[in-house]
């Protein structure tokens, strides 16, 4: 009787195509004929393997590498030629997710101690490096005492567990951190910190003006990782800034912790462009983002003021949302797996929300009684934003026409000529980020992270 080994490798090349990775590890370690069929037609069947693991990750499989690689932002993606190296990129970012490739305790008795909590963290996929603020406790030998504080550090995205490419104690507590195009922000109580890539800085220096304080504790001869001090920018005489603040270089815009104006800032020369006075007076931590033509902030209501005129031009409040028709769409649950760390949720009916009206009544309106916005965050074309309450709605603005630069009559009844709105309500929000088509949630539930599109 024949076995299944005795079979042609085109056969047994075939098989292998139908099993899953582990399988296929397997049979490469324990069988010369296996290795010898796998590895003669090993394009074919690490495609295959890539298509299932793609699958379950809920995407499409692809026929083409080059299409594959298409939805992966690192840059170690351009170095992946062969369908192989490509499982490989799988199973090591998989890997990294899940905390696989560190060990699970690690013991340093002479080592610094360790981190006890992360604040910020922000990610540069160009160059494959994690950005945080983290809290550790400082031993003050004098006084026998443990003293919290707060550190910038950097590491390689592709090593976490590897060694500190970057450190610096802060002798302010940082509060937020933002990095866009090189640039690294911290806001703390004094105003804003500036940083740049060594590298960056290298190749296209930049005029800076670093603070005694702004040296890393352990400088190393590699420049992979370093950040130069480019200087702070002071809080303003008489006013103290909020805590939330928006970069997108090379623009910096903050709210005064009064309400009473917005400020934006060059970063690259840290010097303060625009003021825009609003008129209002609250003492609140207000939430902030803009675009080349307009500023949003979220103060109970949405407010929008033109960068052009310093005018509000657009306000999202309950007399609003009572004069437009729109009705709530629960977000259906499509992905989901005892696996996997995130849940995917789809709004299928998300942006066709406007309803016949009969009687100047929507037929299924939905009020949000007197929930106040604590979010706002506008897409990449500025042609829509959400705003987010923290019991879990959801609030989407579409504007059909340009937003007007004076005159807020235009628009303060909204019509389905100017403006469409969208809701749908989730779990309690901690944050958001929306890049114009999907809404990534962090929140408060079983499974902390989910993303609905």
């Amino acid at each position: 009787m024949k076995r299944i080994n005795d079979l042609p490798l085109e056969c047994l090349s075939s098989i292998a195509e139908l099993l899953d990775l582990p399988d296929v590890m397997s049979l490469l370690a324990t069988s010369k004929r296996w290795n010898l069929a796998i590895k003669s037609n090993e394009a074919s069947v690490y495609r295959c393997l890539a298509g299932k693991h793609d699958s379950r990750m809920g995407f499409a499989p692809s026929s083409r590498l080059s299409e594959a690689l298409r939805s992966w932002a690192s840059p170690h993606a351009r170095s992946i030629t062969t369908w192989k190296q490509y499982c490989e990129a799988q199973v090591a970012t998989e890997h990294r997710w899940r905390g696989k490739s560190t060990p699970a305790c690690t013991l340093d008795v002479h080592g610094p101690a360790q981190t006890e909590s992360v604040k910020n963290i922000r990610i540069d996929l160009e160059k494959s490096l994690i950005v945080t603020t983290e809290t550790r406790d400082l031993d003050l030998s004098l006084h026998m005492a443990m003293e919290p504080i707060t550190c910038l550090v950097v590491r390689c995205l592709l090593d976490p567990a590897g060694p500190i490419l970057f450190s610096l104690n802060t002798p302010n507590p940082i509060q937020q951190l933002e990095l866009s195009n090189g640039y690294v922000v911290c806001s703390h109580s004094e105003g804003f910190s500036i940083w740049r890539w060594a590298v960056d800085q290298q190749k296209d220096p930049a005029a800076c003006a670093p603070t005694p304080h702004q040296a890393p504790d352990k400088p190393t001869d590699s420049i992979r990782g370093q950040l130069v001090s480019m200087g702070e920018i002071p809080r303003l005489s008489n006013s103290l800034f909020n805590s939330l603040f928006r970069f997108i270089y090379p623009t910096l815009c903050a709210v005064g912790l009064d309400c009473r104006s917005i400020h934006l800032w060059d970063v690259p020369s840290r010097s303060l462009v625009q003021t825009i006075t609003t008129d209002l007076h609250r003492v609140k931590v207000v939430p902030a983002d803009f675009t080349d033509t307009h500023v949003f902030i979220a103060l109970d209501n949405v407010l929008v003021y033109s960068r052009q005129t310093g005018q509000l031009v657009f306000q999202l409040n309950q007399a609003c949302l009572r004069r437009t028709h729109y009705r709530m769409i629960p977000p259906i649950l499509t992905q989901h797996s005892s696996d996997s760390w995130f849940e995917k949720y789809t709004l299928s009916e998300y942006l066709e929300s406007w309803e016949v009206v009969q009687g100047g009544h929507s037929l299924s309106s939905v009020l949000l009684g007197h929930e106040k916005m604590f979010g706002v965050h506008v897409s990449p074309s500025g042609r829509d934003f959400i705003a987010t309450t923290r019991s879990g709605c959801i609030i989407r603005v579409e504007f059909t026409s340009p937003i007007p630069e004076s005159n807020i009559s235009d628009y303060s009844s909204p019509t389905r000529t100017n403006c469409r709105v969208s809701v749908t309500r989730v779990h309690p929000i901690r944050s958001v980020a929306y890049d114009g088509k999907r809404i990534a949630i962090l929140g408060v539930s079983t499974r902390p992270v989910r993303t609905t599109s």
